[in-house]
């Protein structure tokens, strides 16, 4: 699903409060884990069903390697630049090429490009729930 272009996943049965939590999770850090999301991430990461969609001769710069790992630590585009001590547009222009070399569709599916070509492992991201 997040594959699809999804940002978030919220189970129908979700309280007010995660559907909040999501809201504003997606709106500063443009994706939402939660519990179940996270659990079928790992499920399919460990089964080696997930496919890469990346072309070897698009390799990665340092700067958008450096971008995508902070996109999956959940930093907000500012707080990239301030760690890359660039400007804004250009963390933004790092994060088109990732979207363009890995095709996909978001922020959500970057993160799942990063999983899935083991750049970092689903342990390491850190889950808000509540």
């Amino acid at each position: 699903m997040y594959e699809k272009g999804a940002n978030a996943y919220l189970d129908k049965n979700a309280k007010p409060k995660e559907v909040e939590t999501a809201i504003n999770s997606v709106f500063e850090k443009e994706f939402y884990f939660n519990a179940a999301a996270k659990k079928a991430l790992e499920d399919s990461s460990s089964k080696g069903s997930a496919q890469i969609r990346f072309n070897n001769a698009d390799k990665l710069t340092d700067s958008e390697f450096e971008v995508l790992l902070n996109l999956c630590h959940e930093k907000t585009t500012l707080e990239i630049a301030d760690l890359m001590n660039v400007s804004t547009r250009t963390v933004e222009g790092h994060k088109y090429k990732l979207l363009q070399k890995t095709k996909a569709k978001n922020t959500t599916g970057l993160v799942l490009f990063a999983l899935k070509a083991n750049f970092i492992n689903i342990s390491e991201i850190k889950i808000n729930l509540f």
